[in-house]
């Protein structure tokens, strides 16, 4: 027996739970908001895209690790087989490991702090996650540049759309967000705001799994889970 893991099948599992996620995400906004009901036995917080430790940082930290496994497996198939380009596959397969333990943990908040804090006391509070990840961001790019001219054209597209979505969330929607004050991001506004910065880089996930699906399809075979029967 056999479950193959087709790229289609996948990405439309995800997007089913993105959906029902980010429903629920509304639904406890409204029950907050509006209906004055902030707990609601604790579901309001459990379902919350912007909390850590909630369901949804779960299955974020969850599809980015999922990102990170596909990558180290094109990179062994890679290195297996004697092609240079492995070393960059590996290199993307610890980013996203990386990224899977902040997204869950929220180490990166705590380790920005003092920048925050910093930055604040000049007034540059708004230009905080611009002034560090925009530079990291280029130099990956640098790095990466020649890596995607190499990759087959269709994934190299679908890499760069991904990336794209995810980062209009995670720096663009997330640097207006960042104009808030902390006693402000109770608001209504500031909700709708995180919610549609969480959509966008679980929608730019779910394009890269995609686009590593499809590249393993067309360079290794589709990921399957295979059951052996047991000789009785």
């Amino acid at each position: 027996m056999q479950i193959v893991f087709s790229a289609e099948k996948v990405v439309r599992i995800l997007l089913w739970i993105v959906a029902f996620l980010t429903i629920a995400n509304t639904l406890g906004q409204i029950s907050h908001h509006f209906l004055g009901h902030s707990r609601l036995f604790g579901l309001v917080y459990l379902f919350n895209l912007n909390r850590e430790w909630s369901i949804p940082s779960f299955y974020a930290s969850f599809a980015i690790l999922f990102c990170s496994l596909l990558l180290t497996l094109i990179a062994w198939v890679h290195h297996r087989r004697g092609e240079v380009d492995f070393k960059y596959w590996y290199g993307l397969a610890v980013i996203f490991l990386l990224l899977a333990i902040d997204e869950y943990t929220d180490i990166h908040n705590r380790i920005f702090e003092p920048v925050r804090s910093h930055l604040k006391v000049i007034g540059l509070i708004s230009y905080a996650w611009l002034l560090v990840y925009v530079p990291l961001l280029l130099a990956m790019l640098l790095i990466y540049r020649r890596f995607l001219a190499r990759l087959p054209k269709s994934t190299a597209k679908l890499f760069i759309l991904a990336g794209v979505v995810y980062l209009v969330g995670a720096i663009g929607i997330n640097f207006i967000g960042d104009q808030y004050t902390y006693h402000e991001r109770d608001a209504l506004s500031y909700s709708v705001i995180y919610t549609f910065e969480e959509l966008c880089e679980m929608l730019g996930i779910i394009m890269f799994i995609y686009a590593l699906l499809k590249y393993m399809e067309g360079y290794i075979g589709q990921l399957a889970l295979v059951f052996l029967d047991r000789e009785k």
